[in-house]
């Protein structure tokens, strides 16, 4: 098993300029009102290019990102699953402390998000940023996990 590079970080994943949100994250709404999909799990691999694309509809720069899944707490079932995710952050680039990226194989985050083109929670999942995603946080993972 690997070790968590990202283990001492909270909060939401920081993003690069390309990124933009329609809304943001809200700790006091239920998870499960402001996502389709969200889980607790461990980075296994990180690969290029993302899956969701479609040629002709505006393609965005994701890669597919696959976890080992510690918690469903809406939208899946199963102990892995591959959602489309901007790529990690290189060393400090949107950070001011120095970093080893935002992301890794090894990160334990908690995720949320939707299926890019509509359908079932897992058609074409990609994740969001925004708060949406965050690292790995006890408190956090009990709100979710009690709806919140």
């Amino acid at each position: 098993m690997a070790v968590d590079p990202t283990a001492d970080r909270r909060g939401e994943l920081p993003q690069s300029g390309t990124a933009s949100c329609v809304e943001a994250y809200e700790p006091e709404r239920p998870i499960a009102q402001q996502a389709v999909f969200a889980f607790d799990g461990v980075v296994t691999d990180i690969a290029t290019p993302g899956v969701s694309n479609r040629p002709g509809y505006g393609e965005l720069d994701l890669v597919s990102v696959t976890f080992r899944v510690e918690e469903w707490f809406a939208g899946g079932t199963g102990p892995e699953v591959t959602v489309d995710m901007y790529p990690p952050l290189k060393e400090n680039e949107g950070r001011s402390e120095d970093t080893a990226g935002s992301y890794a194989t090894g990160s334990r985050l908690l995720v949320s998000g939707s299926p890019r083109w509509g359908g079932a929670p897992l058609d074409d999942p990609i994740a969001w940023l925004c708060g949406f995603t965050q690292y790995y946080d006890e408190e956090v993972a009990d709100a979710w996990r009690a709806g919140g």
